[in-house]
């Protein structure tokens, strides 16, 4: 809903430039990333389009690794806004996700 004030040219939510699963789209197996780290909140209004995102790329023929992590009972941005044990195991997750070789 908001996004026609961030991105007013924008077609809305199947707008390519914000949604890599729609139909005009670059494929996802371009992405140029050797690992993804998909995380998500157990209450985040986002989340089955976050899995949706997931899956696409798990079924694509994306050459890199792709993870998923949910964060259980938590809202959307959470770990930028509290600094519980939830927060600090994603932000330690990530770390270590990203720093494999």
């Amino acid at each position: 809903m908001l996004w026609k004030y961030a991105c007013p040219a924008s077609d809305g939510v199947d707008d390519p430039r914000i949604n890599p699963m729609a139909q005009d789209a670059p494929s996802l197996t371009g992405l140029n990333c050797k690992r993804l780290l998909l995380c998500l909140a157990g209450k985040d209004g986002l989340k089955e389009w976050q899995k949706a995102y997931y899956e696409a790329v798990k079924n694509s023929r994306y050459q890199g690794e792709v993870e998923m992590f949910e964060s259980e009972g938590e809202d959307h941005n959470f770990h930028s806004t509290t600094r519980g044990e939830k927060a600090k195991e994603l932000m330690d997750l990530a770390a270590f996700f990203f720093s494999k070789n």
